[in-house]
């Protein structure tokens, strides 16, 4: 058994009239939620939905001829009318059906962000939050398993579990301490593996970032850095 990923070439596909826009969970956002669950004791799991846009339904009209990789229906005509790849509106179509689903949940957006869902518990003494970021989602709730398996049933999750990874972020426990930390090891790394996959092995340079002042207290910040932008 062999998976195919058919993708369309969106340059030949009209969208105008259709809305193309779509929403993901601003950062500082799903960084906030996790200061919450911290503060009401909630635990937290992440997850990714696999095969995603192919679950919704698409409004483009569009359709394609069948080549030989489709066999003996080669040569037909075929009506798209999944959200594949490639397709302008596909990425919208999918969050509004995810959107419909959390919904069906019980699960309204935030005032802050419409990506970040809650759900008043049956005890009423607190919210459950869910915040998606296209096919990725954290849960942070009292129970987040019974959400889990909620999206389970509908949905194909491809991994789930307490936080490790999370949209470029690795988490870190410090038990000593009683707290979390965040870090982008795993994403430089992966962007470096990347570069060098097209452009070949890259000179490896370390270099420390300003420390704070001892003499006057005042911190030099990343931000306010003047040396030469890379090449």
């Amino acid at each position: 058994t062999y998976k195919a990923r058919f993708v369309v070439q969106h340059c030949c596909v009209d969208p105008r009239g259709l809305s193309t826009c779509v929403t993901t969970v601003e950062s500082i956002f799903f960084r906030t939620l996790d200061i919450i669950a911290e503060h009401f004791g909630l635990k937290v799991i992440t997850g990714d939905i696999g095969n995603a846009f192919v679950q919704a339904h698409t409004k483009e009209k569009c359709y394609v001829q069948c080549g030989p990789e489709f066999g003996n229906k080669a040569g037909l005509i075929a009506i798209i009318i999944r959200a594949l790849y490639g397709l302008t509106t596909s990425a919208e179509r999918f969050r509004t059906l995810l959107a419909d689903f959390l919904r069906s949940l019980g699960f309204i957006p935030s005032r802050f962000d419409r990506d970040v869902w809650m759900r008043l518990r049956e005890e009423k003494d607190g919210y459950d939050y869910i915040c998606t970021h296209v096919d990725d989602f954290k849960i942070a709730a009292r129970d987040p398993d019974r959400w889990l398996e909620q999206i389970k049933a509908t949905f194909l999750v491809k991994e789930s579990g307490p936080r490790g990874y999370y949209l470029g972020n690795d988490y870190t426990y410090h038990d000593g301490e009683n707290r979390w930390s965040y870090g982008s090891l795993t994403y430089a790394q992966e962007a470096v593996r990347k570069v060098e996959s097209i452009f070949g092995v890259l000179a490896k340079n370390k270099s420390a970032l300003p420390q704070e002042s001892t003499a006057n207290k005042v911190a030099n910040h990343p931000e306010t850095d003047t040396s030469p932008l890379l090449d």
